[in-house]
């Protein structure tokens, strides 16, 4: 549990007049943000774990963008993932925090960095994955920036959860102006980041073969929810929608594991354009603008698949 006391003070590390607290510049195309920072002081107790401790602590106080500032105190065991290395340095020993640095965000995800000395006095440090128990004391000191959001969000360059640092007004503005198609590609996103991570482990099993079975079921329930709702059953029409859901929630992990397995030729948006224009060449008794469609000849229903048909056989 965390001391019931915590110390909450001002530090102003950059000048409100000489960095606008709005995104001022940039640097090598990233976005630059500058920010009042309010220090928290806190101390762990033995059995804590350090990173959830931390997440608990700015979830609780809704601290959307913390670093840290300060930490001294020591561990009981712990997890590294050294420089470069495909596995994990696992620790149960005294050890002493001698350097903590990271960051933590608003999603509850935190990267965080340790050097521990042991017995002998050698150090070693790394990437902290999973626990990270204190043994009798961590004194930490956070610095929250104010008006500032922190996400992490996978990486396709890198593969893993990389920081992306935004105004918190306009990133609550941002997401809640994001169509539901863009909202599920976010979700969905999330779920495959990498399981050490803190990513879904059924997920992170999925392919796409995998993924055409969960929909060959999801589309048999969307079938029986239609079906209900035509023999007037009155529950039926919101089953309907819940089984569109899941119906689009497995196309959209089918094309993100498509572009994950087969490339950038793969990816998610040029499968959308790609079926826009599949879609336009076999109508061509439509007219189509950026805000609307509009028939521009008279055709029945075996002409207009006549004309489906002949435009797909000449795509091949």
């Amino acid at each position: 549990m965390l001391a019931v006391t915590t110390i909450a003070m001002l530090a102003i590390f950059s000048q409100p007049h000489c960095l606008s607290q709005q995104r001022h510049t940039k640097m090598m195309s990233h976005d630059m943000f500058a920010s009042q920072v309010t220090a928290h002081a806190l101390r762990l107790q033995p059995g804590d774990d350090l990173g959830d401790a931390l997440i608990n602590y700015c979830s609780k106080l809704n601290v959307s963008s913390a670093t840290v500032l300060s930490c001294v105190g020591s561990l009981s065991e712990m997890r590294l993932r050294l420089a470069g290395a495909a596995y994990f340095l696992e620790l149960k020993e005294p050890l002493e925090i001698v350097s903590l640095v990271g960051t933590i965000c608003s999603d509850r995800n935190h990267h965080l960095h340790c050097a521990v000395a042991r017995a002998d006095g050698s150090v070693v440090g790394g990437h902290v994955k999973g626990p990270a128990v204190i043994a009798t004391t961590a004194e930490v000191v956070l610095g929250h920036l104010n008006g500032i959001r922190f996400r992490r969000e996978l990486d396709d360059v890198t593969g893993y959860l990389e920081l992306q640092i935004s105004h918190a007004e306009v990133a609550d503005k941002q997401y809640d102006s994001k169509s539901g198609r863009e909202q599920l590609e976010h979700t969905v996103r999330g779920l495959r980041v990498p399981v050490e991570q803190g990513g879904c482990p059924w997920t992170g099993e999925q392919s796409v073969q995998s993924m055409i079975g969960c929909m060959r079921e999801e589309l048999v329930e969307l079938n029986d929810a239609l079906e209900a709702h035509a023999h007037g059953v009155e529950s039926a029409l919101e089953e309907v929608k819940t089984e569109l859901g899941d119906v689009l929630f497995n196309a959209e992990m089918m094309v993100q594991l498509a572009s994950r397995d087969l490339g950038p030729d793969v990816d998610p948006g040029c499968v959308f354009s790609a079926a826009a224009r599949k879609i336009k060449r076999r109508t061509p008794y439509m007219r189509w603008t950026q805000e609307n469609a509009c028939r521009i000849a008279t055709v029945t229903r075996e002409e207009a698949m006549a004309q489906w048909k002949d435009a797909k056989a000449s795509e091949s």
